[in-house]
């Protein structure tokens, strides 16, 4: 059983037997704004690693604590575990460190894992870094505003309350003094400026916290609702597992594996549940109803057995540091309230709803207490989507694990086009982002861009891998005013990238298996050069001037039928001054079907078509210029492409038009 020594220091017992230390602070990911995402865990980070360094003990012994950080949705803690000697010691260096500047410098932010319900999180609590910060992102300058966090960190005088715990009576006090004084509420709102959950009898009217439905497949997640932050909350959270176990064995015949997580939530704890494996999607509907139902009819028997259930040390502590002081009795009215805020702030996750755009009855008498679910999952407005297909050397079904076949663009989203890697189905498949309810845009060393939305929906594309890609950037930039871009790392380098384009200059299809490891999701990704490509396609005649000084023109786009052969050709070019040479390897001018995205084979020997001259690294004539023409495979195209890599990277595109008749 804990004890507080004053208002600021609890005395827990020692949950492996081992003597502890720590402090908790009223801080945590859900104050942290988006941008600063990466902030509070490299503070935790860099203190962790001062505090693990070797002690002094006396008499030539040293010794080296374990430092333990957790950080959460509304707190974060820092614990010493070990002999008691030895996390005196170490304990008795934390005002120092949080005095003086703390050393944050090469240090790596702590991140949480990715075990977090996005759109659930985002709707009742806005933009903060509980949705993003298993993505591992940190702004650039996060080593300076680490250590500026950390002065506010310093419970004497500092501005974030903070309150501590021991396993060693003789140690409260240490370091920090016992105060009789409780710690007041930092805030009612989060990290965005979202108001912190109403848990009375307003509960209902709380559009964000209120009962909702996010039309998710296959997920883990199954529900969520809040509780007051008092024993009689974690008491009707008991409840809530026992009867949501009642109500898979009712509706499945089963009963999956559930996982309750509490998660601090100003005034409420969040509990979010899920299953594993996850309720089948016809299913979920029907057990929502049941539970919500049960969680009305609540036996004598199992209310007995709330009634004794201890809040854990660690709530109460959470709790404290954020205002929130649990004095009154656990009773079965308070329980019943509790549950009450519960139902009235339950989110689930399914696919459809039988009783979509009605009240779903519980049956209760006299007064049946009746619960909407208004869906809160929609799909971006996807009109007037203008298409990048994408621009590489290699027939895009032929590799496996390729990102984006196509970005469209459209007024509200901005969607890729994927094909399944992992079978023969050639159907591009839509996933979009909507660009209203962006939470962060991620860059890597390459240019690859990753944008991910509120519901937790994610699109990885390189606009220098499409038509037009240096315009698709530029709307990119556009349309991410004010949202918060991060870089981040990657396994793709420059090497893979210019053994693409060698490979590419020979025909080959360049395979090149990189795992991206981004945002936390393992990707197999193929990337050609980073292309820094021209405005959408020129005109078939338009000239374009080569980083070489060298002008360049594709014209005359006819078929080409001699010796049954059923090809298509292209008259290239070139001018600049006379005598030059002007470098242009057929192998960087490539024919692209529009329609499917397929690179057309350049047919090598043209030397059974009449009135063609093959196009060569040439020397310019006497007028400065040299043609030639190349021949492709026409391979059942109508609307075609053609497009040039040049040296320094750009690229440009004539076209796309269509084949004339022959």
């Amino acid at each position: 059983m804990a004890e507080w020594v004053g208002a600021n220091w609890q005395i827990i017992e020692a949950p492996d037997e081992v003597d502890a230390i720590g402090v908790t602070w009223g801080l945590g990911l859900l104050d942290e704004p988006v941008e600063s995402t990466g902030v509070l865990g490299a503070t935790a980070a860099a203190l962790r690693r001062e505090l693990e360094r070797p002690v002094e003990l006396g008499a030539g012994r040293v010794g080296v604590p374990e430092v333990r950080l957790d950080l959460s949705s509304d707190t974060t803690s820092l614990s010493l575990h070990g002999p008691r000697d030895v996390i005196a010691a170490a304990w008795r260096r934390l005002p120092e460190l949080l005095s003086a500047r703390l050393a944050t410098e090469g240090v790596t932010a702590e991140h949480p894992g990715p075990d977090v319900w996005i759109p659930d999180i985002t709707l009742r609590s806005g933009r903060n870094s509980m949705a993003v910060a298993w993505l591992g992102i940190a702004p650039g300058d996060v080593a300076a505003r680490a250590a500026a966090l950390a002065a506010r960190l310093n419970p004497e005088t500092g501005s974030v309350p903070a309150v501590f715990f021991t396993t060693v009576r003789d140690l409260a006090g240490a370091a920090f003094v016992i105060r009789e004084a409780l710690p007041v509420a930092r805030s009612g709102s989060w990290g965005d400026g979202t108001a912190w959950p109403a848990t009375g009898a307003d509960a209902e009217s709380d559009e964000r916290n209120g009962n909702a439905r996010f039309a998710e497949y296959a997920s883990e997640a199954l529900i969520s609702c809040l509780v007051p932050r008092t024993s009689s909350g974690v008491a009707a959270g008991y409840l809530v597992r026992r009867q949501l176990e009642a109500a898979l064995r009712a509706t499945t015949g089963g009963e999956p594996g559930i996982r309750i997580e509490l998660h601090g939530f100003g005034a409420a704890l969040l509990l979010a549940v899920k299953t594993d494996p996850p309720v089948h999607d016809a299913a979920r509907a029907a057990v929502v109803e049941d539970f919500a139902r049960r969680l009305t009819i609540v036996p004598d028997t199992w209310m007995s057995v709330a009634s004794s259930v201890v809040a854990p040390p660690w709530v109460t502590r959470e709790a404290r540091v954020r205002g929130q002081v649990d004095g009154a009795p656990v009773t079965a009215a308070e329980i019943h309230a509790a549950l009450r805020c519960a139902l009235r702030s339950l989110h689930f996750s399914s696919p459809s709803f039988p009783a979509e755009g009605k009240n779903v009855d519980t049956g209760i008498e006299p007064t049946p207490f009746e619960l909407s679910y208004p869906l809160r999952t929609t799909l971006p407005a996807m009109k007037r989507m203008r298409r990048h297909h994408a621009i590489r050397a290699n027939d895009p079904a032929t590799i496996p694990g390729l990102p984006a076949v196509v970005v469209e663009v459209g007024a509200g989203a901005i969607a890729i086009g994927r094909r399944d890697a992992n079978g023969s189905d050639a159907t591009v498949y839509r996933f979009p982002v909507d660009t209203d309810r962006l939470l962060v845009v991620l860059e890597d060393r390459t240019g690859a861009l990753t944008l991910v939305d509120d519901f937790g929906r994610f699109v990885r594309f390189h606009p220098a891998l499409h038509r037009g890609g240096r315009g698709l950037r530029a709307e990119v930039v556009r349309r991410t005013q004010g949202v918060p871009w991060f870089s981040t790392t990657s396994d793709l380098t420059t090497q893979d990238i210019a053994r693409v384009r060698r490979r590419s200059r020979n025909g080959a299809v360049a395979r090149i298996g990189v795992p991206l490891v981004i945002l936390g999701i393992a990707s197999a990704a193929i990337y050609g050069p980073r292309l820094l490509a021209s405005d959408d396609g020129l005109a078939f005649a338009a000239t374009a001037t080569l980083s070489t000084g060298v002008q360049m023109n594709v014209t005359a786009l006819w078929p080409q039928s001699d010796a049954g052969a059923d090809d298509v050709s292209v008259l290239v070019e070139l001018c600049g001054p006379a005598g030059d040479v002007a470098a242009v390897d057929p192998a960087f001018v490539q024919m692209v079907d529009d329609d499917t995205n397929r690179p057309l084979a350049q047919v090598g020997d043209t030397s059974a078509l009449s009135g063609v001259v093959p196009l060569d690294t040439q020397t310019l004539g006497a007028d400065g210029c040299a043609r030639g023409d190349l021949v492709f495979e026409r391979d059942g195209a109508q609307d075609v492409s053609v497009v040039y890599g040049d040296p320094d990277g750009t690229v440009w595109t004539w076209g796309p038009d269509e084949i004339p008749a022959g």
